[in-house]
């Protein structure tokens, strides 16, 4: 066949198509959870809440999917980013039909569910202490799969023309080899390796199989789901907090660096820039909180350093898990303390959201720069440089404007839901704090939103949940190309009725 008789689909068509073969991946997840019923066939009663959806995902996602297998694909600049946010969506509606269908949970409550599962926030609207086994799986399936990526399980499957800007679009900055399907692959492997390893570890140290494979998950995945309501409070196990440490910090370190440790490559590791300001983060935070937490919270400074420490990890991996029961005896200087980590978040091309900590590492090392170039000669020349991975890379003015530009998109969507959130008449500090956890998908909550929480609370803490998760570029590119589209569309119509 020559180029001229090739037919090249439109992006609507390309769009639609990867879109739902996203939406078949999450269709085929929904049945993972009927695992549960060999070992608790009392519960057979939800099987359909997940079979029905799941067929009608498949069904739907394969007829959007087959009038592009196989064919010549065309996209234009930034549509891989509607393909990363359609999907995104459809997910989030797949998911939420298995809570819908119970009958005792709310559109809305089904959504905020499915959308904290898939983003790895892991707020709850749910009783977990009597939740069905297999809603405890399923919760936990929406972790495995939002935490590792849809669209990185995708690109791991087959091989696309878009593969890599799909990959890129997602969050997935670097491959870890040249093959960009390979990379998928190895990171699909790594993560659910640290899984296996850390519920064999949980379920040694005292933690029954099932709630060791659900925190597991939870833990690498940085979305802080648990079968209890006490999270990881409710074992009072040193060795259990210990190992759910290790792997929050595990999911949250960049996919190279994961592939780095795994190699034995520790030099590179530590000398990489996001790494230092961990380690100076954690040598400068964690006594002074446990300070704060010291005679109002705990009662002596080893259980203050231990539970400073575990919820330092949790807020700056963007996890959530607690060893506390509640906030509300907490010092305001620890809810400070906490909210700025849960801002700042993890590193790059991990399962965590926030700012981000190379893009802090940039911002940091660029306010150094240009302390440094003010307090010597105008003759001098200072080279800018950055650890990344090992390598000192030129730190451009691109570079540095992209932090910037992350940093300030951040603080300013962070700015407007918190005014939503005191508008529903919450205080700031509270609302700063829920608002913070909600848009860096961590989980820690003060009751603004969840359970209690009215439609408006949560319908903002959805929508936070999902620019968090998908990043601000290709949430304000789809918003924009969709007023553009519509635009077009308008005055097209209205010159339709001028003509006529």
């Amino acid at each position: 066949m020559t180029k001229s008789n090739e037919r090249v689909l439109s992006p609507a068509k390309v769009i639609f198509g990867y879109s739902g073969f996203c939406m078949m991946i999450v269709g085929i997840a929904l049945l993972f959870p009927l695992w549960v019923l060999f070992f608790y066939p009392e519960e057979v009663i939800y099987a359909k809440n997940f079979i029905i959806p799941s067929a009608v995902a498949i069904l739907i996602g394969f007829l959007m999917f087959k009038p592009i297998y196989r064919k010549k694909a065309d996209l234009d600049k930034n549509y891989d980013n509607f393909i990363v946010v359609l999907a995104w969506i459809f997910a989030v509606i797949v998911c939420a039909c298995p809570y819908l269908l119970t009958g005792n949970y709310t559109v809305t409550q089904s959504v905020f569910e499915a959308t904290s599962g898939l983003t790895t926030t892991g707020i709850t609207v749910m009783d977990v202490d009597h939740l069905p086994k297999i809603y405890l799986m399923f919760r936990s399936t929406t972790l495995y799969v939002g935490g590792i990526g849809i669209i990185l399980i995708m690109t791991s499957l087959f091989a696309t023309t878009f593969g890599m800007r799909l990959y890129n679009a997602e969050g997935h900055p670097n491959k870890l080899i040249p093959n960009v399907i390979k990379s998928a692959r190895m990171i699909v492997y790594i993560y659910t390796g640290y899984m296996i390893v850390g519920a064999i570890l949980f379920v040694i140290f005292g933690m029954h199989p099932f709630d060791a494979i659900n925190h597991s998950i939870a833990a690498v995945s940085s979305g802080g789901f648990s079968t209890k309501s006490r999270s990881i409070g409710y074992y009072h196990s040193i060795p259990i907090e210990i190992i759910a440490m290790v792997l929050m910090i595990l999911g949250t370190t960049n996919f190279m660096l994961n592939l780095m440790i795994l190699k034995g490559k520790f030099k590179i590791f530590l000398n990489h820039c996001e790494v230092k300001l961990t380690i100076v983060a954690w040598v400068i935070l964690v006594p002074i909180l446990a300070c704060a937490l010291l005679g109002g919270v705990c009662a002596t400074f080893g259980e203050s350093f231990r539970v400073s420490l575990f919820h330092i990890v949790s807020a700056m991996s963007t996890t959530g898990f607690q060893i506390t029961e509640s906030f509300h005896n907490w010092p305001t200087a620890g809810m400070f303390i906490l909210a700025v980590l849960m801002m700042i978040g993890f590193q790059n091309g991990s399962t965590s959201a926030g700012i981000k900590e190379y893009r802090v590492a940039i911002i940091l090392k660029s306010i150094y720069y240009d302390i440094k170039s003010k307090l010597v000669s105008k003759r001098v020349v200072i080279p800018r440089k950055i650890n990344m991975y090992g390598e000192n890379v030129d730190l451009t003015p691109e570079r540095t404007f992209d932090a910037h530009n992350g940093a300030m998109l951040y603080l300013g969507v962070i700015s407007i839901g918190t005014l939503i959130y005191t508008m529903c008449g919450n205080s700031v500090a509270d609302s700063m704090f829920e608002f913070a956890s909600i848009l860096s998908c961590v989980g820690l909550s003060t009751g603004i939103s969840g359970a209690a929480a009215g439609p408006i609370a949560n319908w903002v803490a959805i929508v936070g949940m999902l620019i968090g998760r998908l990043d601000f570029y290709p949430v304000i590119l789809v918003t924009l190309l969709s007023c553009k589209g519509i635009g077009k569309g308008v005055r097209r119509m209205m010159r339709k009725e001028d003509t006529d």
